[in-house]
């Protein structure tokens, strides 16, 4: 209620006849109510009508001529609303979510430089939060991309298009899916070694680093960030109390040891295969003994089994692949049905492994 009176407030500033008062006052009163407006959604738990409040006020904020707010409440708006596209997983806004997050970082920036690249702890810990949500954004950019490529595909397919008509087509969206990852990769490096970050969030960022880097081909750095992610998590879970907060941590952790994983299998050093498969061992076992019922920790097994059936085909195994992939693909179909990504890629397995029993 409170934003909505924010919102409206907002509106009748703005239709003020600009003889009564100065315009400059009411586009600021004007831009106030709406980045007041979505600090409210926020804290209410509606992202996507923060992000449409947001929005707006920072359009405010961008036209020349217009009132200026001190720089740090700027980043602070411009972060709230790349936080919200974040949150509602909105791929069709990850290049808004990429300006918010890489405008709010430069204005970071240039105070942290006038300070000799020192300065106050909290700039630079607004620093690593910018860093963080940049590489985020970028994240959400390159699943766009993934999902754009996938679409096309079908198309493409369903026209009975062959392999050269199917690489020219979608070329274009590999490079920015490419380019998602390649810029997104140091936002998330420098964000772990950024003060103010939360052990949560420095894993998180070590994870998603692993997996770029991988995605990249940078296997050895791919196999230290998933380690260090690995290494948090367990520290996290050590930690936790029993009970609930006990089963979140083991279903992340679970996560981060399959991911990781499949990083040391694909990084072709001496017994990665079998570190690989001894990392998802315990995953398995976590997730027995934390994840019943639990529809994520779910998706995880999937995961956990997806990764088994790619390392048993790396050893030749081929009927314990067939397996594993069968099991991810059931999985992944209850949970998130025949069409999901997952799903289809479990499926190309299973039909790969056919071909070679």
């Amino acid at each position: 209620a409170a934003a909505k009176r924010m919102k409206e407030g907002a509106a009748a500033v703005l239709e003020l006849p600009s003889s009564r008062v100065g315009m400059e006052t009411l586009v600021g009163a004007g831009m106030t109510c709406y980045l007041e407006a979505g600090r409210i959604k926020i804290n209410a738990g509606d992202n996507a009508g923060a992000a449409g409040a947001l929005r707006e006020g920072l359009a405010l904020l961008a036209e020349p001529g217009n009132p200026q707010i001190p720089d740090e409440d700027a980043e602070m708006a411009r972060m709230m609303f790349g936080w919200c596209i974040l949150e509602t997983e909105d791929t069709s806004a990850a290049d808004e979510a990429v300006a918010a997050f890489g405008a709010a970082k430069a204005s970071v920036q240039k105070r942290v430089a006038a300070a000799g690249g020192g300065g106050e702890v909290r700039d630079r810990s607004a620093l690593g939060k910018c860093n963080y949500g940049l590489g985020m954004a970028y994240s959400l950019k390159a699943a766009q991309a993934q999902a754009a490529v996938q679409a096309r595909a079908a198309e493409l397919q369903a026209e009975g298009k062959g392999e050269d008509d199917l690489r020219a087509a979608l070329h274009p969206l590999l490079l920015a899916h490419q380019d998602a990852v390649e810029k997104g990769a140091p936002a998330l490096e420098a964000c772990t070694e950024a003060p103010g970050m939360t052990d949560r969030e420095v894993a998180d960022a070590h994870q998603r680093a692993a997996t770029a880097r991988a995605m990249l081909q940078d296997l050895p750095a791919a196999v230290v960030h998933s380690d260090k992610a690995v290494e948090l998590v367990e520290d996290m879970f050590a930690s936790a109390a029993a009970g609930e907060e006990k089963a979140g941590v083991a279903i992340s952790l679970a996560n981060a040891l399959h991911l990781a994983g499949g990083v040391h299998a694909d990084a072709g050093q001496p017994g990665g295969i079998d570190r690989g498969l001894e990392l998802c061992d315990r995953a398995s076992a976590l997730l027995v003994e934390y994840g019943a019922g639990d529809a994520g920790a779910e998706v995880t097994r999937g995961q956990v089994r997806q990764a088994q059936g790619l390392m048993a085909a790396k050893k030749g195994e081929w009927r314990a692949a067939h397996d594993h992939f069968t099991e991810a693909r059931d999985v992944f179909t209850a949970q998130l049905g025949e069409a999901d990504g997952l799903t289809v890629a479990a499926t190309q397995c299973i039909e790969m492994t056919k071909q070679k029993l």
